[in-house]
């Protein structure tokens, strides 16, 4: 007689949004130790809070994000209500040939080959956290579609809702729409906290990006430099993925049959 496994894996019934993130730069051993600990120390949020908190940092800090206002202004108030949302990343390295740039030292542009370190993030919307701020519950297949419409929307500045100078705002495309569902949704004050959320989800990953890790590397990158062990570099990439589809295969644990027990 065949017994029934002990578990089984169920998809998720939906995708989720999020942000796909990779941060390229050359592969060197002695940057090795520094993305290690920059990464690892992110996982901690109160180390991160102190990070950006840090009265001898913060100008620094915000000297790196000067070009971008909407995380350049942060405040403590801010920082401190961050929650946490980076739980893992990976590394991969890949040979990279590009065409070398012409400056001082380099008179005339070469072909250059390297090997590239990635360091690949990828940022979820907690979306139980999102759906139980609404009273009343909003579907959450409906949350699931206003984060891929926000996320998928060109101009991300702080407060506009998704607007930009070729689209209207999230709200006033709903409005258009003439959904009573939505209207409804709408005139309780639902989207409107959903949108606050995601906006501060969306500023929080861009400041841990710009502001954590790109700073600490750099940082770290600028002290080996000093000691002549490698040379600074010129550029580090960090390239973002705004489509990003997460489906889920969750593990169903069931209780384990009487015949497996007494084995």
């Amino acid at each position: 007689m065949s017994l029934p496994l002990p578990f089984e894996y169920q998809s998720s019934g939906f995708s989720e949004p999020g942000i796909f993130v990779e941060l390229y730069l050359p592969k060197r051993a002695k940057f090795q130790g520094i993305l290690y600990k920059t990464l690892t120390n992110g996982f901690d949020f109160d180390h991160v809070r102190r990070h950006f908190l840090n009265p001898r940092k913060r100008p620094l800090i915000k000297k790196v994000l000067q070009h971008h206002d909407q995380w350049r202004k942060y405040s403590s108030k801010s920082i401190l209500e961050m929650k946490p949302f980076y739980w893992g990343y990976s590394l991969y390295e890949v040979d990279g040939v590009f065409f070398g740039k012409q400056g001082r030292r380099v008179k005339k542009r070469q072909i250059i080959e390297e090997r590239t370190q990635v360091i690949r993030m990828m940022f979820l919307p907690e979306l139980g956290g999102a759906v139980g701020k609404l009273r009343p519950r909003m579907a959450r297949k409906t949350v699931v579609d206003i984060f891929k419409l926000y996320l998928r929307t060109s101009g991300h500045k702080r407060g506009v809702r998704g607007a930009s100078v070729v689209e209207k705002s999230i709200v006033e495309r709903m409005m258009d729409r003439k959904d009573p569902k939505l209207l409804r949704q709408l005139k309780n004050g639902n989207i409107d906290k959903l949108l606050q959320y995601i906006e501060k989800w969306f500023d929080d990953i861009g400041l841990f990006l710009f502001g954590y890790v790109i700073f600490e590397i750099c940082s770290e990158i600028k002290i080996v430099g000093k000691d002549k062990e490698v040379e600074y570099e010129d550029e580090l990439w960090l390239t973002s993925f705004w489509n990003l589809n997460v489906n889920r295969v969750n593990l169903l644990k069931q209780p384990r049959p009487k015949e497996l027990r007494k084995q």
